[in-house]
């Protein structure tokens, strides 16, 4: 409000930074996006790459995201958030109505049908929700008819505002404009706060020549204050729209006293008045908004869009801080006005700030070869400084170490070796570190060692300045990834000499000695987070894991289960940390030397107890039962739960637990066959869904359909070619057969340039390259992909590797192997066509 959208999207940054992605990030994203004149950051992104949030997550910034495009009267994306809800929330009676409303009002005579087949189904063909539809989406020919059946099913004054609504429009259409007005007065005492039920009273008052009182009841409204504010503006907005230009002034000229002291509020008339057809008006109120001394980025942009920048942005320059100004100009540049400008005689530091506007404008728009040439046009200018010339070689060998391929990530290393200067300031410091540890990601070898230690470098310069134990305990962690331990635990050691009692630092420690096997060691910090942290769950969770891997699984369960015993039950805090401690407890019942005991089933049936507890208010408790009792071997009793609870369970819930019941191996086919025809049904409602393909994919592997999963993943990559979840699996299913292991190997590049160098993907490339005997390059694979996490199947392909290696290394293969049946190797774990070697390995070790 002070500043303009730019100026808000910087503080979206921050809270993204600090608490990272997630819906409430995306929503203030898009509504900050969707008010920005010229709209040249597009709201599409912002709904994807979900699948791997909750579901409760994923409906939020949906519904959230229905508002947003309603809001800019984008009513197709309305009906395809609308749509992506109602395949989550199948059974929810009024999504599908909003969904039929809203195809009528498009003329989407499929997305009309099925509505009305999804209300039919769950509401009666002929119940009075189906009756309304057909008033709805009657043609004249039928309103005759409509009208009937609506007085026969609810009378003339229905007491649904819907039924309102559509009974008004039928009597309209038949000349009763009385009797409409009284029909949409009746669904506004009904729904006064539903913004179909006052744009549809304040339509039928001005057709019925009752513009006086229209004009009252907006008044009228605009002091009411659950419209104060947007929600007024929206609402005014779109029944002004349904107006005649004459009767849309005349309200807009009564409303500008109370809306055009509010924040944005000139911009907003102004816009208002040029769909009236008053563009003169129009120009006068962004003449004025200008003038005001809390002028925005905002007001100026409108000014330009409507005259031009050649004047305007002078002028804006003048009256705006220098850095609102560089914003608004990132912004002009990219519409079609301002195609051809650019800001006039920047000074080193503006041109800096200008290009850090543009980099951020061109990164909202996906858009990163075009960033790129933001910073390189930037280096070329030659007359920046070394700071400057410091910062941009940074951020582009980021981007082009993202590109991924060889010759990416050697001109991001060539820029990086030649980018000497890390600033002078803690906040540079920290930003170059940050950067640099980015990069890292998506380097390899020696090069990421390289990058890893000049980040340490650099915030060792920050800490120097800050004395900040922030600084000190990111850099141990930098030195943890390059594989200096005994620096990374100088600094750790550092830290709790300076604060014996951080939760933080003794969680590391205790997780560090653990991981070393020091279990004496490892005990005094235990009994620390013990003795000072019982009712915090950090602490609470890191000695459970340590009880456990220390041999005592019955003393984990034990502190497990004492965490919810003391919650304060009037707080009403007792839910949330049963939810927690279910979730412990499944994790502890999987490790390998719980797993199967006797102990192992106490904690398996204590977190089914809670997750039970759960599943009527958050039915996706169900999966993670199923998943955990089959996991325990116990499937038949998984999908007797899933039965169970089938009043609470969506299409889409039901189908993810079947799949987590047959996940873990042992299913019957007529499990599996169950859990398939579950998730065909989903499937057959939303065959796009990127998540339903991916289930379905993993479901055929776990049935050893190779092509059939193959095939899976490919389709759903051609709904989502960025997906790294497809891009891995797809790998990692070609990776043994050297006809398909090119093709895996490519899939791994692409997967790689999204999401850089995970353990995850090192595997599958190892996997990949032993296919196609690379042995050296997979064992480097293997051995960082273990250095970052030494999971059981990584011990396992370092088996296969040893075997297979020329020559073969058997003594080491079968030490390998040995290592990954105590890590907890599974069968199910392993590709199929590893099998044959798992039970070599098994039977020489027997």
């Amino acid at each position: 409000d002070l500043g303009g959208t730019p100026a808000g999207l910087v503080v979206v940054d921050e809270a993204q930074a600090a608490a990272g992605d997630g819906a409430d990030v995306r929503l203030m994203r898009a509504a900050l996006y969707s008010r920005e004149p010229g709209r040249v950051r597009p709201l599409e992104p912002l709904v994807d790459r979900i699948d791997s949030w909750s579901e409760d997550e994923q409906a939020r910034l949906l519904y959230g995201m229905v508002e947003i495009f309603d809001s800019i009267d984008d009513q197709a994306r309305v009906v395809q958030m609308l749509k992506r809800i109602a395949a989550r929330r199948p059974t929810d009676l009024a999504i599908w109505m909003r969904l039929h409303e809203r195809g009528v009002a498009l003329g989407d005579a499929s997305t009309i049908a099925e509505a009305r087949a999804a209300i039919a189904r769950i509401d009666g063909a002929e119940s009075a929700s189906i009756i309304v539809c057909d008033a709805v989406a009657a043609t004249p020919a039928q309103f005759t008819q409509a009208v009937d059946r609506l007085i026969q099913k609810l009378g003339a004054s229905p007491n649904r505002a819907d039924a309102c609504l559509a009974l008004a429009r039928l009597r309209a259409s038949a000349g009763d404009r009385t009797d409409a007005v009284r029909l949409c007065e009746r669904a506004v005492l009904l729904e006064p706060t539903r913004y179909e039920t006052i744009r549809a009273l304040i339509q039928a008052l001005v057709i019925s020549n009752g513009e006086d009182r229209a004009i009252a009841l907006v008044q009228r409204i605009a002091m009411d204050s659950r419209w104060a504010g947007e929600p007024f503006r929206r609402l005014l907005a779109g029944a002004l729209q349904t107006l005649p230009p004459v009767s849309a002034q005349k309200i807009l000229a009564a409303c500008e006293p109370i809306v055009a002291g509010e924040s944005d509020g000139l911009g907003w008339l102004a816009q208002e008045y040029s769909r009236a057809g008053n563009a003169e008006r129009s120009a006068q109120l962004l003449e004025s908004a200008t003038q005001w001394p809390t002028a925005t980025t905002d007001d100026w942009l409108r000014l330009v869009l409507l005259r031009g920048p050649e004047v305007e942005m002078k002028r804006a320059e003048q009256a705006l801080p220098t850095a609102l100004y560089l914003s608004l100009a990132a912004v002009v540049v990219e519409t079609p006005s301002g195609k051809n400008w650019t800001p006039p005689a920047l000074d080193p530091s503006q041109k800096r700030l200008f290009a850090q506007t543009r980099l951020s404008m061109k990164l909202s728009r996906s858009e990163p070869i075009e960033a790129a040439k933001v910073l390189e046009a930037y280096l070329a200018e030659g007359d920046i400084g070394k700071e400057n010339a410091g910062w941009a070689k940074r951020n582009l060998a980021m981007l082009y170490a993202v590109g991924g391929t060889a010759a990416d990530r050697k001109r991001a290393m060539e820029l990086i070796q030649d980018a000497d200067d890390f600033g002078t300031t803690m906040e540079e410091l920290r930003a170059t570190a940050s950067v640099l540890t980015t990069l890292a990601r998506y380097l390899e070898g020696e090069d990421r060692k390289i990058i890893l230690n000049r980040s340490a470098q650099a915030l060792t310069a920050a800490h120097k300045l800050s004395k900040s134990p922030r600084d000190l305990f990111h850099l141990s962690q930098i030195y943890r990834a390059v594989g200096n331990r005994v620096e990374s635990r100088r600094c750790l050691q550092s830290l709790l000499n300076a604060d014996q009692n951080n939760i933080y630092y003794l969680t590391t420690a205790l997780e560090e000695l653990t991981e070393d096997g020091n279990i004496p060691g490892a005990e005094a910090f235990a009994e620390r987070l013990r003795k000072n942290f019982p009712g915090e769950f950090r602490a609470v969770s890191a000695v459970a894991r340590f009880e456990c891997k220390a041999g005592r699984p019955d003393r984990a369960l034990a502190i497990a289960e004492g965490y919810t015993r003391s919650a304060d039950l009037s707080a009403g805090d007792y839910v949330a940390r049963s939810a927690r401690v279910a979730e412990l407890l499944d994790e502890l019942a999987r490790l390998p030397k719980v797993r199967g005991t006797p102990l192992g089933h106490r904690m398996v049936d204590a977190a089914v107890e809670r997750y039970a507890a759960m599943a009527p208010s958050r039915p996706e408790a169900v999966v993670a039962i199923a998943g955990l009792l089959a996991a325990d071997g116990r499937v038949s009793e998984a999908f007797a739960r899933i039965e169970q609870y089938d009043r609470y369970l969506t299409k889409r819930v039901r189908a993810l637990a079947g799949l987590a019941a047959v996940r873990s191996g042992g299913a019957t086919d007529r499990q599996f066959e169950l859990a398939k025809n579950w998730l065909d049904g989903c499937l057959a409602e939303e065959p796009n869904s990127v998540t339903l393909l991916l289930n379905h994919a993993e479901l055929l592997a776990i049935r050893q359909d190779v092509p059939g999963a193959v095939a899976a993943y490919e389709a759903a990559l051609k709904q989502d070619s960025r997906n790294v979840t497809a891009l891995n699996n797809l790998a990692w299913l070609l990776a043994a057969d050297p006809k398909t292991a090119e093709r895996a190997l490519a899939s791994i590049d692409r997967a790689t340039r999204e999401a850089g160098l995970s353990g995850e993907l090192l595997d599958t490339r190892a996997r990949v390259r032993i296919t196609l005997r690379q042995f050296e390059q997979a064992e480097a694979d293997l051995t960082e992909a273990m250095k970052r996490e030494a999971s059981a199947l990584r011990f396992f392909h370092m088996a296969v590797l040893r075997s297979l290696q020329s020559p073969p290394n058997p003594s080491e293969a079968v030490q390998a192997f040995q290592e990954a049946k105590t890590r907890g190797l599974q069968p199910n774990q392993i590709h199929p066509a590893d099998l044959a070697m798992y039970r070599g390995f098994e039977s020489n070790a027997k």
